[in-house]
């Protein structure tokens, strides 16, 4: 049997749905391209995540910490992991949204928004926003974009992030986290 089975499993591992192909068939591609397209997660509205933040950081007083990046990218995972292990104290000042810019509904126009539609950036790139919308600062540097700050110049640039837009994280608070990614 050379058949090729196709399985949807959710979270927790259960199967939800399969099906079994025969290669040799001729409606065995479009079979399988229907079973994914309709078992596929439902997409991300970046839009939605987007008014969503800036509704939080009005109602919270804080500003939005946006981060663009894409799934499968290593410096996105280390930056979103980093973020994570910090989220209590950079809480204090952001809201944290993350956009897929390659799968997220309207994940580009959200980057466009981010970037100020300056091209070629590459990811992850962030930028830290006012409740209003106003870019206050973004990962790009003076060498370029910082992405996961792990350099130095990106530790340096990170801090100047976080300096010039923070309201309750003190200097000692912003020098354990940046420290952090010395490590």
């Amino acid at each position: 049997d050379q058949n090729v089975l196709i399985a949807v499993l959710d979270a927790s591992g259960k199967e939800i749905a399969r099906v079994s192909l025969d290669p040799n068939e001729p409606e065995s591609a479009e079979t399988g391209r229907y079973f994914i397209v309709a078992n596929a997660p439902p997409q991300a509205d970046a839009k939605s995540k987007w008014d969503a933040a800036f509704t939080e950081a009005k109602r919270s007083d804080r500003k939005v910490w946006v981060r663009i990046g894409q799934r499968y990218c290593g410096p996105c995972f280390l930056l979103s992991r980093w973020l994570d292990d910090h989220s209590e104290a950079l809480e204090k000042d952001y809201v944290m949204l993350k956009i897929d810019n390659t799968r997220d509904q309207y994940g580009q126009q959200s980057t466009d928004r981010v970037t100020g539609a300056k091209g070629g950036l590459g990811v992850p790139f962030h930028a830290i926003f006012d409740s209003s919308g106003q870019r206050l600062i973004d990962s790009e540097s003076p060498l370029g974009n910082i992405g996961h700050p792990s350099s130095y110049e990106g530790r340096r640039h990170l801090t100047k992030m976080l300096r010039t837009t923070r309201q309750k994280l003190t200097d000692a608070e912003i020098q354990t986290i940046v420290d952090s990614l010395a490590e």
